[in-house]
């Protein structure tokens, strides 16, 4: 989603980039590069995999970039929580074992904490920073730049699962409205050949840090949600508009997100199936259309906000009639499946995986179910007396 806000930022962090002798590089498609063990992009950092690991030399010492993301870990949380988003946008910026700790840790600091504060004026009184306690270099720097109430913990390391490296974190948090932090910006530095940390340090480090420009938005405009902010609160409120009132907002938050990451994913030339990523966008999709049906909206109706091209509104026209058929075998099986073993004995991974029947769908088939034969018993009671 784009507001004024989000475009503006994005154009003064590619400009401050520059300026501050950091190359910039537009982003890549949504799906990880054949190197990484992932589906998907799900950070700036991701791309840089070979070079942070020392497998690859970088083209350029320093870099920024901004990257369109995705993340599928974290479902049942979107809408929710108000600060996690299956698709996003993430600032971040690199630097390449092209110096030592003190030198790394001094520019990469001060990078992010100038930007947030010179750059983008947020207040200076509500930026909360966390450090690893062993970490006297990069409290150093922050006690340099002004910050002596450092939150210190010892959460803030990072191991690789790739190779024998670990690095030491430092976060900026941001103090909402109603007093709870929230990480704003996430800075780690890769400076151990091994992974136990304080092990064989590097003579040269890497730093590599990530944003979500959807969490500086809300900072800017004072919004303690996402979904409040410009990028969100207009589409939101348009999709409530079309719905029963069935659900609480952090339904039609969903269906605002679902749509998001499907339509950007299909953009991308992906298409909905039954293999790695075109499985998880059948996923979300069919999820989408579920939060729809279940209130009442008209999935077209939504998908107009977006102005969608004919190929990507054929996409969703052909999943949705795909998903229909599946669900009614689905309904016949479930039928079957409870007339022969009860409704206690459902197989409901059978029922996901041959069918393609959605959590939702199948806690909605018991409760109607279960409504039925409660109707049925008062009936034949009253018959009885």
């Amino acid at each position: 989603m784009q507001s004024k806000n989000s475009i503006l930022i994005k154009e003064r962090f590619k400009e401050y980039a520059i300026r501050n002798n950091f190359k910039y590089q537009d982003s890549m498609p949504i799906i990880a590069p054949q190197n990484s063990k992932l589906l998907f992009n799900i950070s700036g950092g991701v791309i840089f995999q070979d070079e942070l690991l020392e497998k690859k030399n970088a083209v350029n010492k320093n870099v920024a970039s901004i990257q369109k993301c995705l993340r599928t870990d974290n479902l049942n949380s979107i809408g929710v929580s108000g600060r996690h988003h299956i698709l996003f946008n993430m600032l971040g910026h690199f630097m390449f074992y092209n110096a030592n700790e003190k030198e790394t840790k001094n520019t990469f600091i001060e990078f992010a904490y100038s930007f947030l504060t010179k750059e983008l004026q947020l207040d200076d009184k509500r930026i909360f920073v966390t450090v690893h306690p062993d970490d006297i270099v990069t409290a150093n720097v922050w006690k340099k730049l002004g910050k002596s109430n450092l939150i210190e913990t010892n959460k803030n390391i990072f191991i690789s699962p790739y190779a024998n490296k670990s690095a030491l974190r430092t976060e900026i948090l941001w103090r909402k409205t109603d007093n709870s932090l929230v990480e704003l910006w996430n800075l780690v530095f890769t400076q151990f050949d091994s992974k136990v940390p304080f092990e064989k340090p590097s003579i040269k480090i890497a730093a590599d840090s990530g944003v979500s420009l959807e969490r500086i938005v809300s900072a800017i405009e004072n919004k303690n949600n996402n979904y409040e902010n410009s990028m969100w609160n207009e589409y939101v409120n348009y999709i409530k508009k079309y719905g029963n009132g069935s659900y609480d907002i952090s339904q039609y938050r969903r269906i605002a997100d679902l749509s998001n990451a499907s339509i950007e994913l299909i953009r991308e030339g992906i298409q909905p199936g039954n293999k790695i990523q075109s499985y998880m966008l059948r996923k979300l999709m069919r999820t989408f259309f579920d939060l729809c049906d279940f209130d009442n909206i008209n999935p077209e109706k939504i998908l107009n906000y977006n102005k969608l091209d004919e190929n990507c509104i054929n996409v969703f026209k052909k999943e949705r009639i795909i998903y229909f058929k599946s669900i009614q075998k689905g309904l016949i099986q479930a039928k079957k499946q409870i007339d022969k073993f009860g409704i206690e004995n459902l197989d409901k991974n059978n029922l996901k995986s041959t069918y393609g029947l959605s959590e939702m769908y199948i806690s909605k088939i018991i409760s109607r179910i279960k409504h039925q034969n409660k109707v049925k018993n008062e009936i034949d009671l009253d018959r009885d007396m």
